[in-house]
């Protein structure tokens, strides 16, 4: 698989938008769109991050935002674990979350990742989903230039569902990347995958957040 991706700095490809204003996200409702990727610079929480991939953070919660946070910090609490601005970022991406799907319930998950998890490209069973690799390699995803739809519908393996490995697309490290699940009425499911980093003995912390108990994990 070519490692070279193209730059992330315009809406190239059909399905996805790359948006700078976090408010922006809202337009993963546009018919076409399967993904949109906020791009952001993340270095004021780099000690943050550090801090939570050393302590392999495993956390999940589910019900609604406030419910989430007040888990979370009682989690920190009880490590003895003090990162106000990770706190404040995942408070700020809860809220826009719940602005865009208009649910009050979400299974969160924060976890240290040091497998290969989902490395097969798949769709997730669910509606909408929000992914953010803090730390590491972030996500890989098609365009739809990029993919045989009905080799993927009948189950074949990616190199007959990728139709030019050169479009595969990764997201930054920081990136919040909103996804279409299969559950998403009248729209295609964007194809994704988990990057591979058992090899290298590497880390990603790892954010998803998503509106329904029957997401999968990537």
């Amino acid at each position: 698989m070519n490692n070279i991706f193209p730059e992330l700095n315009s809406n190239t490809y059909m399905n996805q938008i790359y948006v700078n204003q976090i408010k922006k996200i809202e337009a993963i409702h546009q018919k076409k769109i399967n993904i949109v990727i906020y791009q952001r610079d993340i270095k004021s929480l780099k000690r943050d991050i550090k801090i939570l991939t050393n302590k392999n953070i495993q956390f999940r919660s589910n019900g609604t935002k406030e419910e989430v946070l007040t888990n979370f910090d009682k989690e920190l609490k009880n490590n003895d674990i003090s990162i106000e601005n990770i706190q404040k970022d995942l408070k700020k991406l809860l809220e826009i979350f719940e602005s865009i799907t208009n649910l009050r319930i979400f299974r969160f998950h924060l976890l240290t990742v040091n497998n290969d998890m989902c490395s097969k490209f798949h769709t997730d069973v669910n509606d909408l989903r929000l992914l953010c690799t803090y730390s590491g390699k972030g996500t890989f995803w098609l365009p739809e230039e990029a993919v045989n739809r009905l080799n993927y519908n009948i189950g074949k393996d990616d190199n007959e569902i990728i139709l030019d490995d050169k479009l595969i697309q990764e997201a930054n490290t920081g990136d919040v990347l909103i996804l279409k699940g299969a559950l998403y009425p009248e729209s295609n499911a964007v194809i994704h995958k988990s990057p591979s980093i058992e090899d290298s003995k590497s880390k990603r912390l790892l954010l998803r957040i998503d509106t329904n108990e029957n997401g999968i994990f990537i």
